[in-house]
C-alpha cells in the first residue's frame, strides 16, 4: 500500500508539474500576444493619423484644383477675347503677342500644378 501511495504521489507531482508547465507556457504566449496586440494598436493609431492627414491634404488639393480650374477658365476666356479682338481693340501687335505669351506661361504653370 505504501508503494501505491508513493506512486500516486509521484503521479500527482508529475501532473502538477505538467499543469504548471502548461500554465507557464500559456502565460508566456498570452504575454507575447499582449505585446503584439499593443504593437499593432500603436501602428493602427499611426496609420489613422496618417490617413487623417492625407484626407486633409486631399481636400486642400481639391479646393486648390477648383481654384486653378476657375483661373484657367478665366484665362481661356481672356485668351479667346484677345485672339478674337478686332484690330481697333486698342492693342498693338506687340502687346497681343506679349499677352499671348503671358497667357501661355500661366497655362503651363497651372497645368503643372494639376
Amino acid at each position: 500500500m505504501n508503494y501505491q501511495q508513493n506512486e500516486m504521489d509521484i503521479d500527482v507531482a508529475k501532473d502538477i508539474n505538467s499543469i504548471e508547465s502548461a500554465l507557464k507556457s500559456f502565460w508566456e504566449k498570452a504575454h507575447a500576444a499582449t505585446d503584439i496586440i499593443a504593437k499593432y494598436r500603436h501602428e493602427n493609431d499611426v496609420l489613422k493619423e496618417n490617413h487623417s492627414a492625407l484626407d486633409k491634404e486631399v481636400k486642400m488639393l481639391r479646393i486648390e484644383l477648383l481654384e486653378k480650374e476657375q483661373e484657367l477658365k478665366k484665362l481661356h476666356a481672356e485668351h479667346n477675347r484677345v485672339m478674337n479682338a478686332a484690330p481697333h481693340d486698342g492693342f498693338v501687335p506687340e502687346e497681343k503677342e506679349f499677352l499671348k505669351n503671358k497667357i501661355r506661361e500661366l497655362l503651363v504653370k497651372i497645368n503643372s500644378h494639376l
